[in-house]
């Protein structure tokens, strides 16, 4: 008789066709000792921690401006909130790039990763004025800044190239999703690298808009991943009372109505009329951040006990 064959589908063949559901079936999944949990439960805490951050400044510098709030958060580049701003968004940078995912999932958290410095290093265009006198257009990011934001492309561009090398060199021949991602990385790589050469101005009034767009929509795509493949196999105690997809479906679906509301008002209101003092994109984009915040808290306390999802600790 050959045991290595079920005779039913419930058996052990049934099983390793059902890989999604393998916590549930009992199937033993690689396991991350204590260390390295707690090492993926602190890199988690500090990003939504970053973020609580920047949230902070804001305000401290709203309650300074006497309630006047500005028309983006990216806007607040140019007052005294800025050193938090960028160093909150390279410093997210790192546990978005150091944290495994789920094979397509960790490509997009990669991606976003990668795009999230040039949000910080390249602000938005400020509107023209005497202060301003843009040479081309209604907006412009200030003649004074552009050194500033120069040096800080080319020390991303170094360092970006230093951690292509090293993910060239750690890749898996087999794991192809994360291949693929290492394909988008160098290529968003060589286009940032082309336009910082060739194309400067456009890098100057597009960057921001270029990087922001589809870092938000990897992270929007991250929790709609998240929805269909949680299994709250992870969570212990309360949490796994707690239904995780469901959740992550609400998040997800409310990031995406306010990108795709902002991106709107954007491109209707603001950008044809940049000096008009409108708060509406500002509180979409907050309202995007606290929405990621509560994603990232609840995904921190879904792995809080095992560090990673499943399929991550298996690819």
């Amino acid at each position: 008789m050959d045991r290595r064959r079920p005779s039913s589908p419930e058996g052990v063949g049934a099983l390793v066709d059902d890989r999604q559901h393998l916590p549930q079936l009992g199937v033993l999944m690689p396991e991350l000792d204590d260390a390295a949990k707690k090492t993926y439960l602190y890199l988690r805490v500090s990003l939504a921690a970053a973020f609580v951050l920047l949230g902070v400044a804001i305000l401290v510098q709203v309650i300074n401006d006497r309630g006047h709030i500005d028309t983006t958060i990216s806007a607040y580049y140019y007052t005294p909130v800025r050193a938090v701003f960028v160093g909150v968004l390279v410093g997210a940078a790192f546990p978005l790039l150091a944290i495994r995912g789920r094979p397509v999932e960790d490509v997009l958290l990669d991606v976003a990763g990668m795009l999230i410095p040039l949000v910080a290093f390249i602000p938005t265009p400020a509107a023209k004025s005497a202060d301003n006198p843009c040479s081309r257009g209604d907006s412009c990011i200030p003649d004074s800044y552009l050194p500033g934001v120069d040096l800080s492309i080319i020390a991303v561009l170094a360092l970006g190239l230093s951690l292509l090398i090293f993910a060239a060199f750690t890749l898996k021949n087999t794991d192809v999703a994360r291949r693929r991602g290492f394909a988008v990385a160098v290529t968003i790589w060589v286009v940032v690298l082309l336009v910082f050469l060739l194309g400067r101005p456009v890098l100057y009034d597009y960057g921001h808009y270029a990087a922001a767009i589809p870092m938000f929509g990897c992270i929007v795509a991250v929790c709609f991943i998240n929805a269909r493949k949680s299994s709250n196999s992870g969570a212990v105690g309360l949490a796994a009372k707690v239904n995780f997809n469901k959740l992550y479906g609400v998040i997800a679906t409310l990031m995406a109505l306010a990108l795709l509301a902002a991106l709107l008002i954007w491109a209707i209101v603001i950008r044809p009329a940049p000096t008009i003092d409108n708060s509406l994109i500002f509180w979409l984009q907050a309202t995007l951040l606290a929405l990621f915040v509560v994603f990232w808290v609840a995904q921190t306390v879904e792995f809080a006990d095992v560090g990673l999802p499943p399929e991550a600790r298996e690819s």
